[in-house]
């Protein structure tokens, strides 16, 4: 009986869950709108309003795949400018370049960790790993359409400068996939017996 009791409490709990969860993003949306205000950010004209944004951000930061994994890799750039423009060009460069960085890091890891469980010879285990490195120094080219997932802008007071913080993901399923595609095709033309193995 007791046991049963425990059951159906644990059942009540996990079944408000998702409600007490929503409370816990709406408490830290707030705490964190409040401080980013205070440090003197709003807002680009015509966006959404900050704690919609951050909703968004916090929200996709807890969405997982049908592996339980995050669904997303996300990357932040800072960029200041004379203009908006060029304050965001920056901002947007160097948030592409984060996420790259992030999808290539994932694609080395699985590739070297396949590699160690393999029997390839010497040489060809050496090549698969250059051809990590190749496409790591294109990953940047090769993502699509990043998402706007949060941009924020402020004035520096010193020197009148636009200062812009912007925050963008990428679905890591796509970006794994377009790593492998690429692996998988160079060790074709080098004529190395290795496919990279995602899970299913």
């Amino acid at each position: 009986m007791k046991r049963m009791i425990q059951m159906m409490v644990c059942f009540f709990l996990l079944s408000m869950g998702t409600p007490v969860a929503a409370q816990e993003i709406t408490k830290e949306v707030k705490k964190e709108a409040k401080r980013l205000k205070k440090e003197g950010w709003t807002v680009t004209p015509g966006a959404l309003p900050m704690e919609t944004q951050l909703a968004k951000s916090f929200k996709m930061q807890n969405e997982t795949d049908a592996h339980f994994q995050p669904k997303y890799v996300f990357g932040e750039g800072n960029g200041t400018g004379e203009f908006y423009n060029a304050a965001k060009l920056t901002a947007t460069a160097v948030s592409k370049s984060r996420l790259a960085e992030q999808i290539s890091s994932q694609i080395t890891s699985l590739v070297e960790g396949q590699l160690k469980n393999e029997e390839l010879p010497g040489g060809q285990a050496v090549s698969v790993s250059q051809v990590c490195e190749e496409f790591k120094s294109i990953c940047e080219q090769k993502l699509g359409t990043v998402i706007p997932v949060m941009e924020l802008q402020r004035t520096d007071k010193k020197t009148g400068n636009t200062q812009i913080m912007l925050r963008t993901a990428y679905e890591i399923g796509k970006g794994l996939a377009d790593g492998k595609k690429f692996i998988d095709s160079k060790c074709r033309e080098k004529g190395i017996p290795f496919v990279v193995a995602m899970e299913q």
